[in-house]
């Protein structure tokens, strides 16, 4: 976001180092060793480029404590073939040359790195947002499923489009919105199967949207620890997400949310949640009173605290 500053403490001093574009990967090397070296206390490094280059560039720099956080590491992806995953894997374990800790979002992250990289410490310390979030469902315009998320395979607006599409084929009263962007070719085929394109929004819309939906559907492929499925579950929407990494780390099938493996299951659970509200609203106050604890930010501060 434009004014993102906002978003850290005023005793934050933020500084921009360029990562994008070869000749920026060798200066941010170089820029990050230079400001990093200085300090004798905790590093995190966020993310899989900052993180790589980080934790090379720290290289035979021992007085810091450095914990890196991937956010759903590379090797979790099930959008490529084996041997881009055996690239992934094997680019992984050139910065481990340096000693740190992970930190995993999700229990699924914490058993891959485990599994794959058991040389270095792997912690679990689960996502948490803020709790402030609008709950109205007063404004309805019909009854609405929504997605939040860039347009990109990882995210398969494919199978969202074929849900709506199979779903409208039964009760084309139910809306799907799509709130985002992305490549042309997921936009139209979301368009062609019946399914509103908000395009990208602020987030203060996002949410707006989100609240006053009736489901939130995840089509994701894969994932860390999604913010969207614990952002709709504080806003008491019912969610429905795709039984993967990630989703299933935060939704307890039929108790918080509902896990699906197919166009067929999801449609099914859709039709049968329209006509159910109290079912929907058992789960929605299971989720909003499990996500109230869980994904707080009092708990989040605590797990990192045990870890410094």
């Amino acid at each position: 976001p434009e004014d993102f500053e906002k978003y850290f403490h005023d005793g934050i001093t933020i500084k921009e180092i360029r990562m994008s574009g070869f000749i920026n990967i060798f200066n941010a090397y170089f820029s990050l060793r230079k400001h990093l070296s200085k300090y004798e206390s905790h590093i995190f490094l966020h993310s899989s480029f900052a993180g790589f280059i980080g934790r090379i560039a720290l290289l035979g720099i021992k007085q810091i404590k450095l914990f890196y956080v991937p956010h759903s590491i590379s090797l979790m992806k099930r959008d490529i073939n084996n041997l881009i995953w055996l690239i992934y894997y094997l680019l992984e374990l050139v910065p481990c040359l340096k000693k740190f800790e992970y930190i995993a979002c999700s229990k699924s992250e914490y058993e891959m790195i485990t599994k794959y990289l058991p040389f270095r410490k792997c912690n679990l310390v689960e996502n948490a947002v803020s709790l402030n979030y609008p709950i109205n469902k007063s404004n309805h315009d019909g009854f609405k499923v929504v997605n939040a998320a860039l347009m990109r395979d990882q995210k398969d607006p494919i199978l969202f489009g074929r849900i709506a599409k199979k779903t409208r084929a039964f009760d084309n009263s139910i809306r799907f919105i799509w709130i985002g962007d992305g490549e042309n070719k997921y936009k139209n085929f979301l368009i062609e199967s019946g399914v509103e394109v908000t395009g990208m929004l602020k987030r203060d819309s996002v949410i707006d949207y989100i609240s006053q939906s009736d489901i939130f559907l995840s089509t994701s492929k894969y994932e860390g620890m999604p913010i969207c499925l614990i952002e709709a579950m504080l806003c008491k929407i019912t969610v429905i997400a795709t039984n993967t990494r990630g989703n299933s780390d935060t939704v307890t099938h039929k108790h918080t949310g509902f896990l699906f493996n197919g166009v067929d299951e999801a449609t099914n659970l859709i039709k049968t949640l329209k006509e159910d509200e109290a079912r929907r609203i058992s789960i929605e106050n299971n989720a909003f009173k499990e996500a109230s604890t869980r994904y707080s930010p009092e708990r989040y501060h605590a797990d990192i605290d045990n870890l410094m």
